[in-house]
C-alpha cells in the first residue's frame, strides 16, 4: 500500500503537497511558518519535551478524512481558515 500524490501547489507562501493512502487517509506535506517549541507535559512520574520545530521544517499533517484534515491544518499548520479550505478542496 503507497501514498498517492494528488496535489503540489503554494499557499500562504509554502510549498504544500497532497497525497491520498489506498485506505483513503490524506497527507499534507509543507513546512513549518513559524518556530514552535512545543509545551511541556508533565504527569505524576514523567516530564516530556518536545524537540523545537522551526521555520522552514518539513512537517507532515495526517489525518483520516477531510474535516480532520481541516482541523489539523490549523492546528498544527498554521493555515488559516481560508487556506485550510482552499488545501482540503484539493483532494475532491
Amino acid at each position: 500500500m503507497a501514498w498517492t500524490q494528488i496535489f503540489e501547489t503554494e499557499i500562504d507562501g509554502r510549498r504544500v503537497e497532497g497525497f491520498r493512502y489506498e485506505e483513503g487517509d490524506l497527507k499534507v506535506v509543507t513546512v513549518q511558518k513559524t518556530d514552535y517549541f512545543g509545551d511541556v507535559r508533565m504527569d505524576d512520574s514523567s516530564m516530556t519535551i518536545p524537540s523545537p520545530i522551526l521555520a522552514g521544517d518539513k512537517i507532515e499533517i495526517h489525518a483520516p478524512n477531510s474535516d480532520e484534515l481541516h482541523r489539523e491544518l490549523i492546528i498544527d499548520g498554521d493555515f488559516s481558515e481560508a487556506d485550510a479550505i482552499k488545501i482540503v478542496t484539493l483532494f475532491d
